[in-house]
């Protein structure tokens, strides 16, 4: 299982960035807590 952070603002939709050390998010200490560039929904 991963955590992850999934943010929805208007047509954007944000994932968590992953962490620069290369750490997956399997325990909720690791969850990402920056955010990549946006999706556009169309």
């Amino acid at each position: 299982m991963e955590y992850d952070l999934v943010y929805l603002r208007g047509d954007l939709l944000f994932w968590g960035a992953r962490n620069i050390d290369g750490r997956g998010f399997d325990t909720e200490q690791n969850r990402p807590t920056n955010l990549q560039i946006p999706l556009v929904r169309k």
